[in-house]
């Protein structure tokens, strides 16, 4: 039984400790304020990879057809610096903003993007 607990409950801790996607981006979730309907906001999640190899992101899923993502198709390699661009239109769109991109890379767990504002 503990051998399934290890596996499960403390590999993976191990495994992505300091070393996982909290220290590839600089920040998951972003506030961009009080914004406008009509508007095109621009939110840039800004990483280095340090987590000892290469990374390579596949993709991003993104939570509505809203935002336009641009991320780096090559490999990113140890120390490398780059970023996950989005573009946000807003649209009929009134009072709390949340919006959120699941990121899949090799060599990392799943990591969502939080980006959060206030429409007037």
């Amino acid at each position: 039984m503990w051998r399934i607990l290890f596996c499960f409950l403390i590999a993976p801790t191990i495994c992505y400790g300091e070393s996982g996607s909290k220290s590839f981006f600089k920040q998951e979730a972003i506030d961009i304020g009080s914004t406008a309907n009509g508007r095109t906001e621009t939110v840039v999640f800004e990483f280095e990879n340090r987590v000892g190899h290469t990374v390579v992101i596949n993709d991003v899923k993104k939570s509505c057809g809203c935002e336009k993502v641009s991320f780096p198709k090559h490999p990113i390699k140890l120390y490398q610096k780059g970023a996950v661009k989005v573009e946000i239109h807003i649209k009929q769109l009134k009072g709390h903003l949340k919006k959120s991109l699941l990121l899949y890379a090799d060599g990392l767990p799943p990591t969502i993007l939080k980006i959060t504002g206030e429409v007037k």
